[in-house]
């Protein structure tokens, strides 16, 4: 069965490296709410643990959440997966990534994917889009300032070290 939204289809684009694998996703959308996704070439993943990102947007509030994302300038797609923000990055990010937190990329030795939601999907689920994708992928500078930032919360928590 296809999946007839154009939304969806630009998205499984950015998303996938082929038009079949997009009309895959769609499909997956339509049928699951989630596809999974090989993690690269196009664009890689930063995973960012639900703490953190509650952390500096000083709470779980959707709307706070993806507010404090744009103030730091991650105007790319974000999804929240499980227990996780997932970021999707330029392609090559990985290799010089040198934040706390994880950077997935598929490599010649492994791969990774990710259960992605439909980009309908921007509330209530367990995986749902905080920044639906539009085409444009977050700065990995924007993310690493995000995590920066957390870090210099939680230093600024624990207080003077005696």
């Amino acid at each position: 069965m296809m999946f007839p939204l154009q939304q969806d289809h630009a998205a499984a684009r950015l998303l996938t490296a082929s038009r079949e694998a997009a009309q895959a996703a769609a499909d997956e959308w339509y049928r699951r709410g989630v596809a999974l996704f090989l993690v690269g070439p196009a664009w890689e993943a930063v995973k960012l643990p639900a703490s953190l990102v509650h952390g500096v947007a000083a709470g779980r509030h959707r709307g706070w959440v993806r507010a404090m994302m744009y103030c730091f300038g991650v105007t790319g797609p974000v999804a929240r997966v499980g227990g996780n923000y997932v970021v999707l990055v330029p392609p090559g990010t990985a290799a010089g990534w040198d934040a706390a937190v994880e950077c997935v990329t598929t490599t010649e030795r492994e791969a990774h994917y990710i259960g992605l939601p439909s980009p309908r999907t921007c509330e209530g689920s367990r995986a749902h889009w905080i920044i639906p994708p539009d085409g444009v992928l977050s700065p990995a500078s924007a993310v690493r300032a995000l995590v920066t930032a957390a870090a210099d919360i939680n230093r600024d928590d624990e207080g003077p070290q005696s």
